[in-house]
């Protein structure tokens, strides 16, 4: 309960200095991302599983194909430093 409180009054205190604009380009990338899932769904649904793709990383759901796509994300940016 403590730890609760604590970020409460963390919120509240911060909620004035609380930039919106950070907030709405984080919801324009889930959006962008959910759609993307779902063409990876309707695309890739029924592809075998291999080296890729297991039964945690594929594309048969929407939560596990944005996982997949949250994974080549980060991969991407590993490989451009």
């Amino acid at each position: 309960m403590d730890l609760v409180h604590t970020w409460l009054s963390l919120f509240v205190h911060y909620q004035a200095e609380l930039d919106w604009t950070w907030l709405s380009l984080l919801a324009e990338l889930v959006l962008i991302m959910f759609i993307y899932a779902i063409f990876g769904m309707s695309f890739f649904m029924h592809v075998r599983h291999n080296a890729g793709l297991d039964e945690l990383f594929n594309y048969e759901t929407c939560l596990r194909s944005m996982m997949v796509l949250f994974q080549v994300m980060m991969m991407m940016m590993m490989m451009n430093e």
